[in-house]
């Protein structure tokens, strides 16, 4: 049943992002621009310096009831927080122009400490999947961190209990949110449990739908991100001021050996 459940709420999450990201996108072209779409752009201009032609993408928390507790959610589950990615958009007609990539929410299952990362893509008439992954990596980025500072006196749980849900990777809908996830180090739950005693089916009622982060590799992933010397531009330095305090909240590497067993080895 919870399989059921969690393809229907991550097509309802795709649904809002296509109608949002189509109601976004002409506001470029409407006489009366929206308030809104201004201040998604002065956000864009404060947090990356507006440098020339190159989209600017950040992150920001979604308007309230984009996750509506009766229509995406199941008694007992609650939103934490949910959050949007966009992207200017320098050569369209306008200065107020922005394009919707993606967004996530990160929901509580009831009566348990583990919560669905749900995350999803909007479909972009133009930008490209780099521009698109951009975004789901910094969603990614945001909501895993927002989980682990719950956790910072047992980040072994922490990583128990933040399960994505990001799809499949030739959809439309979820390709960059799952192709942000690989390149971040998650790999899909049900092999996780066969090969690492740290993920146990239990903590899960059983339900193996969706990635967690492998912690050894996560943390290595991590710790290079922000590790990187980068230019001085400001939406780069927050992607290694994110991955730095992902890397802080994680498990040291004795934690993680200590705690965790091999019980098969991959192929």
């Amino acid at each position: 049943m919870l399989g059921i459940r969690s393809k229907t709420l991550l097509w309802l999450l795709a649904a809002k992002l296509i109608f949002s990201s189509t109601c976004v996108l002409g506001f470029s072209n409407s006489a009366g621009r929206s308030k809104q779409t201004k201040k998604f752009q002065s956000l864009a201009d404060a947090e990356t310096g507006g440098y020339g032609n190159v989209p600017k993408v950040w992150v920001e928390e979604a308007e309230e009831g984009f996750v509506d507790e009766d229509e995406n959610l199941e008694e007992g589950e609650e939103c934490l927080v949910s959050l949007k990615a966009f992207a200017s958009n320098p050569s369209a007609e306008g200065d107020d122009s922005v394009r919707f990539l993606c967004a996530g929410a990160l929901v509580k299952r009831p009566e348990s400490l583990v919560c669905d990362a749900w995350t999803a893509d909007s479909i972009l008439d133009e930008g490209g999947p780099n521009l698109q992954l951009q975004g789901a990596v910094k969603v990614l980025d945001a909501l895993l961190l927002h989980h682990l500072r719950n956790y910072q006196e047992n980040p072994i749980l922490g990583l128990q209990t933040f399960v994505l849900k990001c799809g499949v990777p030739d959809s439309e809908y979820t390709c960059s949110s799952y192709m942000a996830a690989t390149s971040r180090g998650f790999r899909p739950l049900k092999d996780m449990v066969r090969i690492d005693s740290s993920y146990s089916s239990t903590i899960y009622d059983n339900d193996l739908d969706g990635m967690v982060l492998e912690p050894l590799q996560g943390r290595a992933i991590y710790e290079q991100i922000g590790s990187q010397v980068i230019e001085e531009s400001p939406s780069l330095l927050e992607d290694k001021w994110r991955a730095s305090s992902i890397f802080e909240a994680l498990p040291d590497e004795d934690t993680i050996r200590r705690c965790t067993s091999k019980r098969f080895t991959s192929k």
